[in-house]
């Protein structure tokens, strides 16, 4: 026998399948969807990683390249330093030469310098000497010949005491002036003497002023005795 279908059974199952098919494709896209956008957002992020990385990347092989620069120049800086050292070691050794010659140099100038100054010291001794034997001299002058000197512009003046018996205090005067050659010259004698000539010839011949000295009062005892 055939089997009778309901028309209006039909329609609403195939309603109800047609419903079902929308919502599952309603869902179906709504994850397709949601997976695009998820899809595209973890891209996205990945990308901006990527990103990250990348600038990362160039910054450590900026940062390499400078490590790398500075490592060359620390070595060149050590070549160049070790040059320096090797030039400044050779400039010490050819030094070396010239130091044990300022050393010796240095002591013999000291030498020098040594023997200068005990023939300084003996000059200064020496002259200590002869000075404190003129003042001697003329202490010895003055006390038994009655003699002082006076140093008048450029000449040298002897004034004679204790000459005349009657009078010790009486003065006796005569003044010798020495020429830039050295030569002697009487420029002055009060009370005034004869024969002077020959003294001031040896005195001039032997630069023995003592001797000229006591002949000089000789005259002036002289004319003491002429007077009486």
């Amino acid at each position: 026998a055939m089997t009778t279908f309901d028309t209006n059974e039909l329609r609403e199952e195939l309603r109800k399948a047609m419903n079902d098919f929308s919502a599952w494709s309603g869902r179906e896209d709504q994850n397709i969807e949601w997976i695009s956008q998820e899809y595209l957002q973890t891209i996205q992020k990945y990308q901006i990683k990527l990103h990250e990385f990348k600038a990362s990347q160039e910054a450590l092989d900026e940062k390499r390249q400078t490590l790398d620069l500075q490592v060359q120049n620390a070595t060149r800086k050590e070549q160049c330093s070790q040059e320096e050292a090797a030039k400044l070691r050779q400039e010490l050794q050819g030094m070396v030469p010239q130091l044990k010659t300022t050393e010796r140099e240095i002591g013999e100038a000291q030498n020098m310098l040594d023997m200068k100054r005990i023939a300084v010291q003996e000059a200064t001794d020496q002259e200590r000497t002869y000075t404190e034997t003129q003042q001697r001299g003329i202490d010895l002058f003055r006390s038994r010949l009655g003699l002082a000197f006076e140093r008048i512009q450029d000449h040298l003046r002897l004034v004679f005491t204790l000459v005349d018996p009657r009078d010790p205090t009486r003065r006796f005067v005569a003044a010798i002036r020495v020429d830039p050659e050295g030569h002697y010259h009487l420029r002055q004698c009060e009370p005034a003497v004869h024969g002077m000539a020959e003294p001031l010839q040896q005195l001039n011949a032997t630069n023995d002023l003592g001797r000229f000295v006591v002949t000089l009062r000789g005259k002036f005892a002289a004319v003491v005795a002429e007077e009486t």
